[in-house]
């Protein structure tokens, strides 16, 4: 008998790549590895498991990532059933208790349609809208307009701006971070979007849905449904929902998991002779310099668009460009779990969580919502303790950060004969202008430098007597660019060396001094301004403001009456404050949401002798092209040889997370004193926004599956954004690879 071909010997186990260890890509391996096939999961991070991350320490244990998932779809269940979670399933107590804040505080949320017709959370208007809603409503087509409408304009046209405002505002921002303007319908709720396509109404067509379901339900066999149920609604696993992924990390076995490697690059060239490992991945470990490569039949790709547009993707040696790919808005979100005391908790609710709508702001609240983590899950925390996780950011998230502006503004009133006060929320001033002196060693974790560039400024250093104090770079002129990951010296010429004349006015001496000038009488640090009021009465020209504040451990609020006032604040911040003209509140409504830009400043010391290539001159900035060789800094400013500034992605600081945090669930529960404990973790990007211009994500995902045969796409990025959502796109991935591996090579040939 003739020994196999190479052909045959290649037939027999077929491979793939799997890029990405989330819950979609781990799902996608697990599946093809039943198949029958080899699989080789790639992930960058030393952990897999991607949004599913779950930690038990001093006796709690808590989610800083999803808390919970349904059996939405069947390849949940699937999977479930096979991997033998069953047992390990977790349910909440309670779990239909779920809260809405409403004036300050938490309303229960009815369970159902007719409970929320007959209870008094929406008033008389909202609840005759939703009964007349399928009446109002018949079937009709989609116009372009309707395509491209928002989540808020499609219930709103259903059910009116109440529902939007206190039920798809907080669900929106609970699930995704997202808000109902920027959401897409079409993207988010798909499956209304095509109900009102069907039957007009949502309500007739959510009925007659529900009606068909059951009908194609009873048509199976008797042990089949027995077989198939399962207790309904969200749950959870003992120990958390890493539960999940790293029962499947254990069914891959290690050497198909090759955590802490990067994919450096993907090529595909099929030279029309085998239909076989047609794919070569190139990746590297985290600590060895040398890549390796992997020849596999497909790729399964689950790694964030924002990852994939930075790859390296050739076919048939020519690069494939990514270009065609828009830009991919991410939410970022911070995750705060906190302990308190039963005992300072006065007001606990029993449920799932409670939920905050954004108009709700305006009294206060700034947090998205919080989960009842040891009310739905008593074994989670120990039994003299509530534990609780709120979710801070998403499209609300505003920036804490104070402005300096209002120092230099109050010195030159003071100078020109007026008496001012200046309040300040936080415990100092300067905002942004912020030097430390310590160990030796001067560094700013603000601006670093300054221009001349306004004649105000100018004026100002001469006023201040700050002259002799300016201390100018040395070989400022010579400032470097990263291209291909290594400093390049950036050319310089007689108009860029005019621009490039920066002056450093060491930070804190300009604020300290402008302190000085105003005198302590003046400033008012720790001093919360609460509200203002304008009240001229047409007698006085003078005085006719009131400014309302209180010191950080008073109670009690103090009046001030001005004639002007001068408001330095961030517009994120004056746009929570109360204003009154003439007795009537001033709305602030009218200010568009404005975008912050985060930064963080790290700074770090190294021996002159451990620095093998010290450059002289200003710094190094970075491009964002630079990125795809692993430079993910914004760039260093050099104070000297030894100490390096460098500027990276900002997480909001632990404390004024803290603040938040505490204050709202002291409004809503009467919870007293400091929580026990407090841990943070961060996402700059928790999850893609589904946006108005979805489509042209969609389309690119399409055409790079398209143009690349045997690369398929899974994950977040489409289908859906939650747990259910990610496990069934990895599935279906598994299925498209399946299907096209064991297809005959003819037709792989025509495909391409």
């Amino acid at each position: 008998m003739s020994s196999p071909t190479k052909q045959d010997q290649q037939s027999s186990v077929k491979r793939v790549a799997v890029v990405g260890a989330g819950v979609s890509g781990l799902a996608a391996a697990y599946k093809l590895k039943s198949h029958g096939f080899d699989v080789a999961v790639f992930e960058a991070e030393g952990r897999a498991g991607g949004k599913l991350r779950s930690v038990s320490r001093d006796g709690l244990i808590w989610d800083e990532g999803a808390n919970t998932m349904t059996e939405s779809e069947t390849e949940v269940q699937t999977l479930l059933d096979n991997l033998g979670l069953r047992e390990k399933q977790q349910f909440p107590i309670s779990q239909t208790k779920r809260y809405i804040v409403r004036n300050g505080m938490p309303v229960l949320l009815p369970t159902n349609p007719i409970a929320l017709i007959t209870s008094n959370f929406l008033s008389a208007q909202s609840k005759l809208l939703i009964i007349l809603e399928p009446f109002l409503w018949k079937k009709k087509g989609v116009s372009d307009d309707d395509t491209q409408e928002s989540v808020g304009g499609f219930f709103q046209r259903h059910f009116g701006p109440e529902v939007v405002d206190y039920l798809i505002d907080p669900f929106v921002a609970g699930t995704s971070g997202g808000d109902p303007e920027s959401l897409s319908m079409r993207h988010s709720f798909p499956d209304l979007w095509n109900m009102e396509k069907r039957f007009g109404s949502v309500i007739s067509g959510a009925i007659k849905s529900k009606l068909s379901a059951k009908k194609e339900k009873s048509g199976q066999t008797k042990g089949s449904v027995e077989k198939g149920k399962h207790q309904r609604g969200s749950f959870s696993f003992h120990g958390g929902m890493q539960t999940l992924t790293d029962t499947l990390c254990n069914e891959l076995g290690k050497d198909e998991l090759k955590l802490n490697s990067t994919v450096l690059s993907l090529s595909y060239s099929h030279d029309g002779k085998s239909a076989f490992e047609n794919w070569s991945v190139s990746s590297a470990a985290k600590d060895d310099k040398h890549s390796q490569s992997l020849s596999v039949d497909a790729v399964v790709m689950t790694a964030p668009l924002c990852n994939v547009k930075e790859m390296n993707i050739t076919k048939r040696g020519t690069l494939f460009p990514l270009d065609f790919f828009p830009e991919v808005t991410y939410i970022p979100l911070s995750v705060i779990i906190t302990t308190f005391k039963k005992e300072d908790v006065k007001r606990p609710l029993e449920g799932f969580g409670v939920l905050v709508p954004s108009k709700e702001q305006k009294n206060g609240l700034k947090t998205l919502g919080t989960l009842f983590s040891s009310m739905m899950f008593p074994d989670r925390a120990p039994s003299d303790l509530h534990l609780y996780t709120t979710f801070v950011g998403g499209s609300r998230n505003k920036e804490l950060a104070k402005a300096s502006t209002g120092l230099a503004a109050a010195y030159k009133l003071k100078s020109h004969g007026f008496d001012v006060a200046v309040f300040e929320a936080e415990g100092r001033a300067g905002g942004k202008l912020r030097s430390v002196s310590r160990d030796d060693l001067i560094w700013d974790e603000g601006a670093n430098l300054m221009t001349e560039s306004e004649t105000e400024v100018q004026t100002l250093l001469d006023n201040l007597g700050l002259r002799e104090k300016q201390q100018f770079p040395i070989s400022q002129t010579k400032r470097y660019i990263v291209r291909n990951g290594t400093p390049v010296l950036l050319p310089t010429n007689p108009i860029a060396l005019i621009k490039s004349n920066f002056l450093s006015a060491q930070s804190k001496t300009l604020t300290d001094t402008l302190c000085n000038q105003l005198g302590k009488d003046e400033l008012k640090l720790n001093s919360k301004v609460l509200s203002l009021s304008y009240s001229h009465d047409g007698k006085s020209a003078f005085e006719n403001w009131s400014v309302s504040s209180a010191t950080k451990d008073d109670k009690h609020s103090q009046s001030l009456s001005v004639d002007g006032v001068v408001m330095t604040a961030p517009l994120c911040n004056v746009k929570e404050m109360n204003i009154t003209k003439r007795g009537t509140l001033f709305p602030l409504d009218f200010f568009p949401e404005v975008t912050y830009v985060p930064v963080s400043v790290i700074i770090t010391t190294f021996k002159k002798e451990d620095v093998k290539r010290p450059l002289e001159g200003f710094g190094v900035l970075v491009p964002s092209k630079e990125q795809k060789n692993g430079l993910k800094i914004l760039g260093n400013a050099w104070h000297g040889p030894i100490v390096h500034q460098v500027t990276c992605i900002f997480i909001l600081p632990l404390d004024e997370l803290k603040k938040i945090v505490t204050s709202d669930i002291r409004h809503w529960l009467g919870a007293e004193g400091e929580p026990t404990s407090v841990n943070h973790y961060h996402w700059s990007k928790a999850c893609p926004l589904y946006g108005h211009n979805y489509d042209s994500v969609i389309e690119a995902i399409e055409k790079m599956e398209k143009n690349l045969p045997g690369f398929f796409y899974a994950g977040n990025h489409r289908g859906g954004l939650s747990v259910d959502n990610a496990i069934a796109s990895g599935c279906k991935a598994a299925e498209l690879v399946i299907a096209y591996l064991e297809s005959p090579p003819d037709e792989k040939t025509r495909q391409e």
